[in-house]
């Protein structure tokens, strides 16, 4: 009932405070001697609980919801940046000067920069909509952009971006994999953004049939792209797991470390980096053969004239 009932309608802090008083309640009832320290303390505990999980505290920590998916902070820093954390990950950034995450950047100057003026406006999904800042300046595509969270577009619209998202723009609070099996639209371009780093991976959209999910949704020449939070050089298991079961379903797909984070004399298993995947589908594509010694067809492989 609290996971299902209480927290969609009054969030988690309040569901805890409830459940604090009633089970102080609990106490009171049970109890032979109504004033015994045992009932005091757990009075004492309840109150502190419907303190510390009060309105006035949330706002004091720029927490504008906390339900069932996310603890959501939003609000503007010294250097005038406008922040989304989402469970304590530093998901969006925004502001007057239209900068964003460097991730959000590169993304953008692969896939979005290119057909921003297109005569014929293409179909984008995003998968994991933080703070709606990725195509935010894209007056001409069409976007739809998917989260499990509701409360995300108001809030983003509000404290980071401080406008609407865009007529071109809709917003579909669902599952990824369920938004994925009710419709049959195809799309130009799929970013996969939906992955918080640290503890908070969604498991069931790193699997292979997720990833055959996505790729059923690109249309011919589409492209893919992704961020994952992992080791810029495979130094752990998750990373390599994640670029094994990437090539499975999407062959060549090429993989890029962003920012400085790439150093490849670190012996550290816990360094992790923004890691971009791009993929560009083809119905019919060709995964080619392997070189060797008695069958090596280079010299009719290679193209025959280069462009820079």
């Amino acid at each position: 009932f609290a996971t299902l009932a209480l927290m969609p309608t009054i969030g988690v802090h309040h569901t805890t405070s409830l459940n604090f008083v009633l089970l102080a309640f609990l106490v009171i009832l049970l109890s032979k001697k109504k004033t015994s320290p045992t009932v005091i303390i757990c009075t004492l505990i309840a109150f502190a609980a419907m303190y510390m999980n009060s309105d006035d505290i949330m706002a004091k920590y720029k927490i504008r919801k906390n339900n069932e998916h996310h603890t959501i902070v939003a609000g503007t820093l010294k250097s005038g940046d406008r922040v989304l954390y989402l469970n304590r990950n530093n998901s969006s950034k925004y502001n007057d000067m239209r900068e964003k995450h460097p991730y959000i950047e590169f993304a953008e100057s692969v896939v979005i920069h290119p057909i921003m003026y297109s005569e014929k406006p293409k179909d984008i999904l995003v998968i994991g909509a933080g703070g709606f800042t990725f195509g935010h300046e894209d007056k001409n595509n069409a976007y739809t952009y998917v989260d499990i969270d509701k409360d995300l577009l108001a809030i983003s619209e509000k404290h980071i971006l401080k406008e609407p998202i865009g007529e071109n723009k809709k917003f579909v609070a669902k599952p990824a994999r369920g938004f994925l099996s009710s419709t049959d639209q195809k799309y130009d371009v799929i970013y996969l953004d939906a992955y918080l780093g640290g503890i908070s991976i969604p498991e069931h959209l790193i699997t292979i049939e997720f990833f055959e999910q996505v790729k059923a949704h690109l249309k011919e020449n589409g492209i893919l792209m992704t961020n994952f939070i992992q080791s810029p050089h495979f130094n752990n298991v998750f990373s390599r797991n994640i670029d094994n079961t990437m090539r499975a379903v999407f062959p060549h797909v090429t993989r890029t470390v962003i920012g400085d984070a790439y150093n490849l004399w670190s012996e550290s298993e816990t360094l992790m980096a923004n890691v971009a995947y791009i993929y560009r589908h083809e119905e019919n594509y060709d995964e080619g053969n392997i070189y060797t010694d008695n069958v090596n067809t280079v010299f009719f492989d290679k193209p025959k004239k280069l462009s820079p």
